[in-house]
């Protein structure tokens, strides 16, 4: 019996355009032409880390574990080929066409299955000389770097019951601007119509005017539930919760938000509510005109809250000329949850997540609890329990390993709920990340953003992940693109600014922790980022600026005290006299947040290398979720020429 083995690739159909009618004229140039297909395309494909399955007369199936990979491969065999495919009759082309998705693979090598079928359906209608790609293909690399793509519209498919888009894909040139997806449907007739350029939406918090003040988390819980209805829609850019809270009783108008965030429409609302009656208002406004583009007041009993949500997501898009696909149209009318109660207690866990305090993180975790024991089968409150957990270590002493496997059982939970919830997939990115498994971390991640393009936590989280691997070029990508989504985040900016210091650019992580403390002086986090960028330049009166700046906003993350006895030590001893300080004051401050990372620090700046690698082995013992800057922060660039150095980055799978 013959062993087969279900796994999923990237396929790629390739054929000489005209072959037929060629060899009847000339078999020997139509001989040439099929050497030179197979000989570029053994180069390319290999070159790629691909394999060419087999040739059939003209043409080409192979098979790529990366989707990258593949259309790279096909776009450069396209371009060679052409470049020397010069008949008596003229040049000829080839037409290729990808798709990934479940293949089988044979004892003997080759492959088939469903990936295979759409791929050489989509290389059926692909024109001459151009590479085209399936929805799927397109869905995992409009985000990257390098390519450009260009809709042709949907397409049926013998066997599939759904219509699936199809897209031309080309490389970038030099300095051009990376497609975004709105930037990508600005092609797409066939999905929207009208600008594409007003395919941007801000949700500003909706006013809270029932009696009770204390339904403050209902009315900012409507504004990020519509918010997570509409971010997944194709082609529309939504500014991220972050963002739009900071605008919360704000006085500015619609048009000045609108042009500090960069979007055209803005939606405004209020809630009202009195028992188990709820009256919400909305309105969607042309920021540039001003003009109203749609307003509804709905009146009703609590439990229809799903159904208002789905009607508001659904107007909006009608209102902006776009059109949803059935997958679309499905996902915002889902359900969550059947449980009003269960769905109180959820809006009150994301009303605490953001906060990222321990106590708040806790008070998180307990509202998920509450909401999941009234109804288990509530996926989404399972994946926010995940996120609790998978934050607690990085803002508290919790145990990495011990929060590690509650949110991994959480998110395990959310997803045999839901299979398709991208929140679960980031939340075992972060568990895996914090377990050290940076394989699965970088899979789960990917996933999140695959299923979830809009959803401005995963962009974040795989953007600091990609940091501490030291794949600079990406994680500024990917923060960037959460950028986008979430301008005025701190969290963003300090991870963006985070990785311009792991990459040595100085200047540009100076810059944008610069602009996270010019949007929340009182935040600490910018401060401590700015402090420890000065430190590694060794500009100290600078760095005291904002350790002391840091010390009044929260004496927790630096002791005022502490902050004195720093500058008594530079003042008398320069350089050396500041770290000498640091050791000393931690030595014996056993409370300081982070203690071993900066102890780890201290000591290898000021000289104590042993101690250096005591405390940084700790870390790893530990599996403390900051060891992941061991290998990329600068400071402790004097310690990567010792052995021991390099033994760590072992431990760290990280070498």
């Amino acid at each position: 019996m013959t062993r087969i083995a279900h796994h999923l690739a990237a396929i790629w159909f390739a054929d000489i355009v005209g072959y037929t009618t060629l060899a009847s004229r000339d078999e020997d140039e139509a001989v040439r032409l099929v050497d030179r297909l197979q000989e570029i395309t053994g180069q390319k494909v290999e070159g790629h880390g691909g394999r060419v399955v087999k040739f059939v007369g003209d043409a080409v199936l192979a098979s790529f574990k990366s989707t990258d990979d593949a259309v790279r491969a096909a776009l450069e065999v396209q371009e060679e080929f052409a470049g020397g495919a010069a008949t008596a009759s003229g040049t000829s082309s080839l037409r290729i066409g990808i798709h990934v998705g479940d293949v089988v693979s044979s004892a003997d090598g080759d492959v088939y299955g469903d990936g295979v079928n759409v791929a050489s359906r989509v290389q059926g209608l692909t024109e001459p000389g151009e590479v085209w790609v399936s929805e799927d293909v397109w869905r995992q690399l409009r985000q990257r770097p390098g390519f450009r793509f260009e809709s042709r519209g949907e397409r049926r498919f013998k066997g599939l019951a759904a219509p699936i888009e199809v897209y031309r894909a080309q490389l970038e040139s030099a300095g051009a601007t990376r497609d975004t997806p709105a930037a990508s449907h600005r092609h797409a007739t066939s999905r929207a119509g009208g600008d594409s350029a007003s395919h941007s939406i801000a949700v500003l918090p909706f006013a809270n005017l029932s009696a009770d003040p204390e339904n403050e988390y209902f009315s900012d819980g409507i504004t990020e539930e519509i918010l997570t209805v509409l971010a997944p829609v194709e082609g529309l850019k939504v500014i991220s919760r972050t963002s739009v809270m900071q605008y919360k009783g704000t006085t500015k108008s619609v048009k000045q938000i609108a042009e500090e965030l960069d979007v055209a429409t803005v939606l405004e609302g209020s809630v009202r509510r009195a028992n188990d009656r709820v009256r919400i208002a909305a309105q969607l406004i042309d920021a540039r005109t001003d003009k109203h583009l749609w307003a509804e007041r709905y009146d009703r009993n609590l439990e229809d809250i799903f159904a208002i949500q789905t009607d508001v997501a659904e107007r909006i898009v009608e209102a902006l000329k776009m059109r949803l696909t059935s997958r679309e149209k499905a996902r915002i009318a889902e359900r969550p949850t059947e449980s009003v109660e269960a769905y109180e207690w959820y809006l009150k866990g994301r009303y605490f997540l953001p906060k990222r305090t321990e106590v708040a993180l806790r008070q998180a975790i307990e509202q998920f609890q509450k909401a999941v024991e009234a109804d288990p089968s509530f996926a989404q409150a399972w994946a926010g329990m995940a996120d609790g957990y998978a934050l607690l270590p990085s803002y508290s002493e919790a145990s990495a390993a011990e929060m590690a496997s509650e949110a991994r059982a959480a998110a395990g939970r959310a997803l045999a709920l839901d299979p398709g919830l991208g929140e679960a997939h980031a939340a075992f990115g972060m568990v895996a990340r914090l377990l050290g498994d940076v394989g699965e971390a970088d899979r789960e991640y990917r996933r999140a953003i695959e299923l979830s393009p809009g959803y401005v936590t995963a962009h974040h989280w795989y953007g600091n992940f990609l940091a501490s691997r030291g794949r600079h070029d990406e994680s500024i990508a990917e923060l960037q693109k959460a950028l986008e989504l979430d301008p005025l985040s701190i969290p963003v900016l300090n991870g963006l600014g985070t990785t311009y210091l792991f990459a040595g650019r100085f200047d540009e992580a100076i810059r944008t922790f610069g602009k996270a403390v010019e949007l929340d002086w009182g935040h600490p986090s910018a401060h401590l980022n700015l402090a420890e960028t000065y430190d590694a330049l060794d500009r100290y009166e600078e760095a005291l600026a904002e350790w002391e700046a840091t010390s009044r906003i929260s004496p927790t993350w630096m002791p005022p005290d502490f902050a004195a006895e720093l500058r008594l030590g530079y003042e008398t001893g320069g350089g050396r006299g500041y770290w000498e300080a640091w050791v000393a004051g931690l030595r014996s401050r056993e409370e300081f947040r982070q203690r071993p990372f900066y102890m780890a620090i201290a000591c290898a700046r000021s000289g104590h290398v042993d101690e250096a690698f005591e405390w940084l082995n700790r870390l790893v013992d530990e599996k403390h979720p900051i060891m992941g800057q061991i290998p990329v922060s600068p400071s402790f660039e004097s310690l990567r020429s010792d052995s021991r150095f390099k033994e760590l980055l072992g431990r760290l799978d990280l070498a």
